[in-house]
């Protein structure tokens, strides 16, 4: 346990006005529990909550400026990978936040300071408390520069997952100097209710198939499915 936050500060790029704030949101319960003046010490839990909240309002905002064509489903897949525990305890390890947290004799000697659950909590709690210290400019500016990698990552992936034809597009361009081709190879139903079947194809080589209710809907299937096949076989272009 590192009482010093200077250094964490310097890391999450803001000086607190009141440390306290911090000290607090790095106190886990158990160690108020243990303490002979619990009534004067208060654990992270309220900030916890607080924090759950305006991170994910900094995330909701920021997803819809990254991708303004996104309706609600994909804005909520993307802010989903952003806010998940797993990966708010990727960024409280790069903070070394683990250092810093204050734990219960009986927690501390388990390990349990380095589980995901309890590092995404302290993360939540500094970003509540980097809140009520600066106000909602403060926080943005944390979780935009400390997330900024994986919202660049994500977004471009939730875009290609809600325009995949446009991603193919992009990428037999840049990576092939090439595009692919769209070939009806099957319609069905009557008219009212058609089904049309659709190959993409790259080099004249059928590359997937996809079907839907238009032709456009059964290239952007063909097109998905093929964005798919390549998170398995990346060199499925060669």
């Amino acid at each position: 346990m590192d009482t010093s936050f200077e250094q964490l500060e310097d890391v999450l790029g803001y000086r607190f006005r009141n440390p306290e704030l911090l000290k607090t949101a790095l106190t886990h319960r158990s160690f108020r529990n243990e303490s002979r003046a619990s009534e004067d010490i208060e654990d992270n839990e309220r900030l916890e909550f607080l924090g759950d909240a305006v991170l994910g309002l900094l995330i909701a905002e920021w997803a819809m400026e990254e991708c303004p064509a996104l309706r609600e489903g994909g804005l909520t897949r993307l802010r989903s990978g952003l806010v998940a525990k797993s990966y708010l305890a990727k960024i409280a390890r790069a903070w070394g936040l683990s250092r810093y947290l204050l734990l219960g004799r009986a927690v501390a000697t388990t390990g349990a300071g380095e589980r995901d659950s309890l590092l995404s909590d302290a993360l939540e709690a500094v970003v509540a408390a980097v809140y009520l210290d600066g106000g909602m400019e403060a926080a943005r500016g944390v979780v935009r520069r400390h997330f900024r990698a994986r919202m660049i990552e994500l977004a471009a992936r939730t875009r290609a997952w809600a325009d995949p034809k446009s991603a193919v597009q992009e990428l037999c361009a840049g990576l092939l100097k090439t595009h692919p081709t769209y070939q009806v190879v099957e319609e069905s139903g009557p008219d009212h209710s058609k089904r049309f079947c659709v190959a993409l194809s790259l080099f004249s080589t059928t590359q997937a198939v996809g079907k839907g209710p238009s032709k456009k809907a059964a290239e952007q299937e063909a097109a998905r499915v093929f964005l798919e096949r390549l998170k398995t076989n990346p060199l499925g272009l060669l």
